[in-house]
């Protein structure tokens, strides 16, 4: 089987991504996490004009994702132990991978229209707001392979949606304010190429406050 033919098995959740199978394909997920971010964040990156920012994107993409989701499991396995739903953690943590992996591949998908974009002359703003919505529409499609995984579970355990709420939560928080850490992304063409931005002890839901505040 071809690694297209894999991924596209991924996304329609059929053979070996099916959510009834035990045997989980860890291979062909994180190919699909790297392989979409690194895709999405050399073109997301390509506004700057400096292939080294380009680079760091590309970096960046896959780091949000795998580090803000693992972060957030401690919080769901402990929810999960104290509902008594240790038994079936494993097929819990593959619907998650799933999810994520779903996310970066649909991100990935939307690479070549991100570079349209930048090749026609977006401004920084249009860019912006391209990506936001690309990311959007890259959670909608997560949590579409996520409800399609947690199927099976929540037939046995009401009490997991719970436990599914608990890491949904933890997830936003932490992606937010590890994006917030890891800016630049998009990056004005002529700024400084830089990894992280330049106060990475900042908070993104305070400057998102005194946002609010300043704007009244």
């Amino acid at each position: 089987m071809t690694v297209l033919a894999s991924f596209d098995d991924l996304l329609r959740a059929r053979d070996d991504h099916a959510p009834d199978r035990a045997r989980s394909p860890w291979r062909t997920l994180l190919l699909a996490l790297v392989a979409g971010g690194v895709a999405y964040g050399l073109a997301l990156g390509a506004y700057s004009g400096s292939f080294r920012h380009a680079s760091y994107v590309a970096l960046k993409i896959p780091l949000l994702i795998a580090t803000s989701t693992a972060l957030a499991l401690p919080a769901f396995l402990a929810v999960c132990a104290a509902a008594g739903l240790r038994d079936d953690l494993p097929l819990a943590l593959r619907s998650i991978a799933h999810g994520q992996a779903t996310l970066a591949l649909v991100l990935g998908a939307l690479a070549p229209v991100t570079a349209f974009l930048v090749l026609t002359g977006a401004s920084y703003a249009q860019s912006v707001v391209q990506a936001g919505a690309a990311f959007f529409a890259a959670a909608l499609c997560a949590q579409i392979t996520l409800r399609r995984h947690d199927a099976p579970l929540h037939a046995r355990h009401p009490r997991y949606r719970d436990a599914r709420l608990v890491f949904g939560v933890c997830h936003a928080l932490v992606a937010i304010q590890l994006a917030w850490l890891l800016r630049p992304f998009v990056g004005e063409p002529g700024a400084p190429v830089q990894f992280l931005r330049d106060d990475p002890f900042g908070n993104a839901f305070v400057a998102a406050f005194r946002a609010v505040i300043a704007a009244f």
